[in-house]
């Protein structure tokens, strides 16, 4: 008598993640910005997981684990461009695919030297001495 080994193999996941956006009230170039996303509606979700990327596509680095919201704030946000994606994780330890990617564009100029008054006190003591010795 033959015996035969059947092996299923089942793969399990949760549907990929519905829209992630910016906040209206976050600040355009804010170091900072707030995400929200419509709630996953799987009755075994145990929460989300955000990533971060500096280039559009990844690779993504996972800044945040959260759990059962539908925001979040990012802080310190360094100048240049940041990219964000969302996953929504089960009971199981089962991660969903990507949501879409969010780009948030930091741009603030650089803080004033400070103390220039001296300086400028200093170069303007330069050109007079300067055109003092002109002919």
């Amino acid at each position: 008598m033959k015996r035969y080994l059947c092996i299923l193999w089942l793969t399990l996941s949760l549907p990929a993640m519905a829209g992630i956006r910016p906040s209206p009230q976050t600040p355009p170039d804010s170091k900072t910005i707030t995400l929200a996303w419509d709630a996953n509606t799987e009755v075994d979700l145990a929460g989300y997981n955000l990533y971060r990327s500096a280039a559009p596509g990844g690779p993504y680095t996972k800044i945040q684990s959260l759990a059962l919201v539908t925001t979040t704030t990012v802080f310190n946000l360094s100048n240049g461009y940041h990219y964000f994606v969302l996953t929504a994780t089960n009971t199981a330890g089962l991660e969903s695919a990507y949501s879409n990617e969010v780009m948030w564009k930091v741009s603030i100029p650089p803080a004033p030297p400070k103390n220039l008054k001296p300086l400028i006190q200093q170069l303007i003591s330069v050109l007079k001495d300067f055109l003092e010795e002109l002919p």
